[in-house]
């Protein structure tokens, strides 16, 4: 479920992002409240609003309690390259420097 939801999270459907959370719910029941629906949320979120620094604390803070395979991290760049706010200087302690350096490994790992 949770893959699903990032590919169409990098494909920049939010409506069916939406779609798909509720159908998902209505499914498992489990997911509802779960650290994926909150994930998944917060990252939708982040995108719609063009905030980079709350996708880089979404992503960190989900990272942080299951580690993101590089598969799910390729689709989070390219959410995260849809962004269109001005780079800025990640606050220390905040983590997003960890996603960034697994960021950074995975461009050169597709490059």
């Amino acid at each position: 479920m949770l893959k699903c939801l990032v590919c169409h999270l990098a494909g920049g459907d939010n409506v069916m992002v939406t779609e798909k959370l509720a159908e998902f719910s209505a499914l498992d029941y489990t997911l509802a409240g779960s650290r994926e629906d909150k994930f998944v949320r917060d990252i939708q979120a982040s995108v719609a609003g063009q905030d980079a620094k709350a996708f880089g604390l979404a992503a960190a803070d989900f990272n942080s309690i299951k580690k993101i395979d590089p598969w799910m991290t390729s689709l989070l760049l390219q959410c995260k390259r849809g962004i269109a706010s001005e780079p800025e200087e990640p606050e220390e302690g905040d983590g997003a420097e960890e996603v960034e350096a697994q960021e950074a490994d995975e461009d050169e790992d597709l490059g």
